[in-house]
């Protein structure tokens, strides 16, 4: 063998090697940022919870506001629009759980017992939950949670 081959050898000993580390060091890098894509989408996870949570608060509040303010004009009619600005603000939020931009999981321990409450108690029942519902989107997320077949 000649000078010329050992050099020749010894490259491409230096290229296995140095193509082994860069495929470690890429490999390592995707981990990086998979992890770092999984944190992005828990975080989006958590910011969209909290936006679904102040905008059913901010419903309720008005909610409320209305019905201290205009109980003696015409109680009924203004109920009425309050009561359907919040499960306006439920069915929005039902709409990202099905459409999975959420935490499935934390959103049902979370609305449970709201939604139940919602959908069967008699006002909300009789006046929004007939067929066709208003509301198809809480209805939805309702007979997921609640069927019983």
């Amino acid at each position: 063998m000649e000078c010329k081959d050992y050099v020749e050898i010894g490259l491409s000993i230096l290229a296995l090697i140095g193509s082994t580390i860069s495929f470690f060091y890429t490999r390592h890098i995707s981990k990086k940022q998979l992890n770092f894509d999984k944190k992005q989408t828990d975080l989006n996870y958590a910011q969209t919870e909290i936006e679904i949570r102040n905008m059913i608060s901010q419903r309720k509040q008005y909610f409320q506001d209305i019905l201290v303010e205009f109980a003696k004009t015409e109680p009924e009619k203004l109920y009425k629009a309050a009561l359907e600005d919040v499960l306006n603000a439920y069915d929005e939020a039902c709409m990202k759980y099905i459409d999975e931009k959420i935490d499935k999981e934390r959103f049902k321990k979370n609305y449970l017992n709201e939604i139940k409450n919602l959908v069967e108690t008699n006002e909300t029942k009789d006046n929004f939950f007939v067929k066709p519902a208003k509301f198809q989107a809480i209805e939805k997320v309702y007979n997921e949670w609640f069927s019983v077949e």
